[in-house]
């Protein structure tokens, strides 16, 4: 059976491997976890610019594995067929190739824990020669079959245009991996196109720290420099994906403006260069960026006349349903979830179900239990993440997906009062999976949740203590000033529960609105603002509350479309008039009350309730 010899690496080779060693070592280390799970199965992705380097990197993984009791075993598919045998290359099988190899595996290393890292399938693979691609087809047609043929864990390692081919042409096997990783080479100039493939929908935004932020801008400003010593289309096309990059780190850390200013430049180049694809790609991130900002009106008008069209004529099903997706989202926030929930049914689910994706069919099942949560429909919703989404990511051994979904389920717990087993759920389940990644940025998230359930309970002072030391000092070493705001807004919450609203205010108006300002987040400025107005009523300065509310807060959302919010400001406005009860304010309150509860119960939302208990208090009965 074909096996790899080790041999020393070339200096220069070793050397551009060692200039890097943060941003390998991260990868390494990821992928090492990736395959010492014994769940059978699973298919990883290493994406690597240098044949040179790759080998000297899958040395470096071997000794990683070693050392947690696992052998790596490396198939060079390559040499299974002579170069000039072009019939048998165009034959190729890689299932047949991994079973054949599993096979001897078995025989020859009886209960050894071991994973497979795959080279050569590059050679296999052509877009400019008859049957170039019929490896890829073979491999998406025989899905299925690998975790019987194989039940190990496996990496892939490809050059970008590999994977970008991978990912287009074997659609449905892309979608069955549990991770994608990158190593690209130190220095190499952008003398070809850099093709990125298409992120999943839980890959979309991923966080990144503020060093690989930094690269990310160098990189774009020294292209900037260049741009205009080479136009040939595939040095504009490296310029355009490049800002696309840089706008998803953006994103992610709440930069709105600059996400968005990068991506309309990246969807102009990719409009000159007419590739319609990418152009809609690039529209549908600027439609989540829109969402975030607020504006879901835009958002949603680019999404229905500029992304889904362009989809459809290219009979490209799987991103018209990534799309729907979106548009399901962007209706969900602004709370018509009935026709989210139609979406998500009707529209988005049959196609992953006639693809046969069972990971995309799992995210669109996790969105229609996300509409029926917010609903009310806690029971359905719990039923749907323990029984359709959470066995699909076990199966794959995704262990982030795992987690996230876990999370969603002690969401659901701690809306339904079950508080104990939400924080056993939290601090057993999700946090250590977050640790073991070594994902910095998800175990903050996750300690905030926990914080939230403590704070429930009445436990004000933990839950400010590992607010203060467990979540906000990560989000401060990253540089993510979005979540800043939101850990010192949950700061704030805390401080008004212990009554102490000077500092809770103070917080709020020094800490939290400017930076949401800075950011472009309207929608998040307007409800802090909400909440410095429910800090002013409590205080008693009623007047400047109602005025907040009535010039900052409702007017806004009015402007948004967020109907739950909409509904909710209108509720919080009647209180405050309530509370002053001047002459003519029971009236406006009264009013403000019945059409928040009319839009409270025509969009089924759980805020319905206490509306109408607000009106039974007030002796109010609507028309």
């Amino acid at each position: 059976m074909p096996s790899r010899v080790s041999v020393p690496a070339e200096p220069a080779v070793a050397a551009a491997t060692d200039a890097a060693p943060d941003l390998h070592d991260r990868e390494l280390r990821g992928l090492a976890l990736a395959l010492t799970d014994d769940a059978g199965f699973r298919l990883a992705i290493a994406t690597f610019e240098d044949a040179r380097i790759r080998d000297v990197l899958i040395d470096r993984l071997a000794a990683r594995l070693t050392a947690a009791g696992t052998m790596l075993s490396c198939l060079d598919v390559a040499s299974l067929v002579p170069p000039d045998e072009r019939v048998a290359r165009q034959e190729f099988s890689l299932l047949a190739a991994l079973r054949r190899h599993y096979e001897g595996l078995a025989a020859g290393q009886p209960g050894t824990k071991i994973a497979i890292s795959v080279v050569g399938l590059e050679h296999f693979i052509s877009e400019f020669s008859e049957g170039g691609l019929n490896a890829l087809a073979t491999a998406n047609l025989q899905r299925e079959l690998f975790p019987q043929a194989c039940p190990l864990p496996v990496v892939l390692w490809l050059p970008p245009w590999a994977t970008t081919l991978l990912a287009q042409k074997a659609p449905d096997l892309w979608h069955w991996r549990t991770a994608t990783f990158d190593f690209p080479s130190v220095g190499s100039p952008p003398s070809a196109l850099a093709a990125w493939p298409e992120f999943t929908r839980e890959e979309w935004w991923r966080p990144v720290d503020g060093e690989r932020l930094g690269e990310l801008a160098a990189e774009l400003e020294a292209l900037r420099q260049r741009e205009g010593t080479d136009t040939s289309p595939r040095a504009r096309a490296y310029a355009a994906h490049l800002r696309v990059r840089l706008a998803d780190a953006l994103y992610t850390r709440g930069q709105l403006d600059e996400a968005f200013n990068l991506l309309k430049e990246a969807g102009a180049i990719f409009a000159a260069l007419g590739d319609v694809r990418y152009v809609a790609v690039t529209m549908g991130k600027i439609a989540d960026t829109l969402v975030l900002r607020g504006q879901l009106d835009e958002a949603l008008r680019i999404l229905k006349e500029k992304v889904l069209p362009a989809f459809e004529p290219l009979g490209d099903v799987r991103s018209r349903a990534v799309t729907m997706g979106k548009i399901a989202d962007v209706l969900q926030a602004r709370g018509q979830l009935d026709e989210a929930l139609r979406i998500s049914k009707e529209e988005e689910l049959p196609i992953y179900e006639r693809l046969g994706d069972v990971r995309e069919r799992a995210v669109a099942m996790g969105r229609i239990a996300g509409i029926l949560q917010a609903r009310g429909q806690l029971d359905e919703a719990l039923r749907i993440r323990k029984e359709e989404q959470l066995p699909v990511y076990e199966r794959l051994g995704d262990v982030r997906s795992r987690a996230v979904t876990m999370g969603n389920i002690a969401g659901i717990l701690q809306a339904r009062g079950q508080l104990e087993e939400a924080l056993r759920i939290r601090k057993e389940e999700v946090l250590p999976a977050f640790e073991r990644l070594g994902d910095v940025h998800s175990r903050a998230v996750a300690m905030g949740q926990i914080a939230d359930i403590l704070q429930a309970r009445g436990e004000l002072d933990e839950a400010l203590r590992i607010r203060k030391e467990e979540v906000l000092p990560p989000f401060e070493c990253m540089g993510d000033l979005a979540e800043c705001a939101v850990t010192m807004g949950k700061i704030a919450d805390i401080l008004q529960a212990r009554g102490e609203l000077d500092e809770a205010l103070r917080i709020r108006k020094e800490e939290v609105v400017p930076v949401f300002e800075r950011l472009g987040d309207v929608h998040a400025r307007a409800a802090t603002m909400g909440k410095i107005a429910d800090i002013l009523a409590r205080r008693g300065q009623l007047a400047e509350a109602l005025r907040i509310l009535k010039e900052e807060v409702v007017p806004v959302f009015e402007r948004l479309g967020y109907v739950r919010e909409i509904a909710v400001g209108r509720a919080n406005l009647a209180i405050t008039l309530l509370k002053r009860n001047k002459p003519g304010d029971r009236a406006e309150a009264k009013r403000l009350l019945c059409l928040a509860l009319a839009d409270a119960s025509r969009l089924r939302l759980p805020e319905a309730a206490t509306i109408e208990k607000v009106l039974a208090d007030a002796g109010f009965t609507c028309d």
